[in-house]
């Protein structure tokens, strides 16, 4: 089993290319750095720590559809503050598993307590 684990573990598959923004940035500049950067989640820091994730489905439901001016908001207001990990050894099974159970999409990849990129569902999707 460990075998079959190591090849199959988030390591292998997970995006080092993330994105990061600052809490006080607003939606629009996160926006356009996802966009620029072809990601569909940004990482959000206050100073070297990391505070949240705002993803794509963020930006939609809680500014576009209730109407408010992502030019004024910032991303620590729309910000998920409960960051679900995985370690870049577990499995992409486990990565579902924790997907599921936490109702996300996203999970932050870690190594040695060190955020080394994101996995997203559909990352999953492609590789299970």
């Amino acid at each position: 089993m460990s075998d079959f684990k190591t090849l199959l573990s988030i390591k292998k598959f997970v995006s080092p290319h993330f994105t990061k923004a600052k809490a006080k940035d607003t939606i629009t500049t996160g926006a356009k750095k996802m966009s620029k950067e072809k990601v569909d989640c940004i990482l959000v820091y206050k100073g070297k720590a990391l505070e949240g994730i705002v993803t794509e489905s963020d930006i939609i439901r809680k500014v576009i559809a209730e109407e408010h001016s992502a030019k004024k908001m910032i991303l620590e207001t729309i910000m998920t503050p409960q960051i679900i990990y995985i370690d870049a050894d577990e499995s992409l099974f486990e990565a579902k598993k924790i997907m599921e159970k936490g109702n996300v999409r996203h999970l932050v990849v870690k190594e040695n307590e060190e955020v080394i990129g994101t996995i997203s569902a559909s990352d999953l999707m492609g590789n299970l």
